[in-house]
């Protein structure tokens, strides 16, 4: 894997792949826990024909994750109501509202776009569990369209100013794959969020999978073909 450069965007460490000046960008942010290097490998992956910029911004908080071990994330989660939920064999619904500290973390990642200074017509967003939370606010709310948003194993948030403001971004091609199984973000609420952007006049793709809060393979193939698309 080439080596990432480290930028600083905003206060936020950035890390990015590719220095292509004309080619577009893919900014992609991680789940809770993780860091800027877990969804580096896809910058391999994907696109491997096409000339692209990667960017994989950190997250602004620290979580400890036990054992001495740390990472990082978007937003703070309640965790031990997310187990309760699992030992019950339910989901918390996150539709109602936004979670603690994502306003803030949206915040970060507009004025990290700014400070970046490219066209969002050039700037494909996307993100894994909470990222494409985030991924998903900034698309919408950016002052123009993006090239378009990648959604994996997100989930619907804040439903009622999302059903409002998703009917700006007409035409705003969107990926979104989902496990059957995902034992953390329901598989019906990314259905849900599908609809609604869909509804919106957005055009999407719904891939969902049998698995669980992952990429699998076969979901990395279809991505890679909608990049193309939207970016190549």
């Amino acid at each position: 894997m080439n080596q990432p450069t480290k930028r600083r965007l905003a206060g936020l460490d950035v890390y990015q792949i590719g220095n292509e000046p004309k080619a577009p960008y893919v900014i992609l942010f991680h789940g809770y826990g993780a860091n800027a290097f877990d969804l580096m490998p896809l910058s391999q992956a994907l696109l491997s024909n096409c000339k692209v910029n990667w960017l994989f911004p950190d997250g602004c908080i620290d979580v400890d994750l036990g054992y001495g071990m740390m990472g990082k994330a978007w937003f703070q989660i309640d965790v031990v109501a997310l187990q309760e939920a699992m030992m019950r064999g339910e989901y918390r619904d996150l539709s109602q509202g936004l979670p603690d500290g994502f306003e803030r973390a949206r915040e970060l990642g507009q004025n990290m776009l700014a400070e970046l200074n490219i066209p969002m017509g050039q700037i494909v967003l996307g993100g894994f569990s909470q990222g494409s939370m985030l991924a998903t606010a900034l698309a919408l709310q950016a002052a123009k369209p993006a090239a378009g948003l990648v959604i994996l194993s997100g989930t619907l948030i804040d439903e009622s100013n999302l059903r409002k403001i998703a009917k700006r971004r007409e035409g705003m091609p969107f990926f979104q794959s989902h496990g059957s199984s995902d034992p953390l973000l329901p598989h019906a609420a990314a259905q849900k969020l599908h609809q609604i952007l869909s509804d919106a006049g957005l055009a999407g793709e719904w891939h969902g999978f049998q698995g669980g809060h992952e990429i699998p393979q076969n979901v990395l193939l279809q991505l890679n073909a909608f990049l193309e698309r939207v970016a190549g």
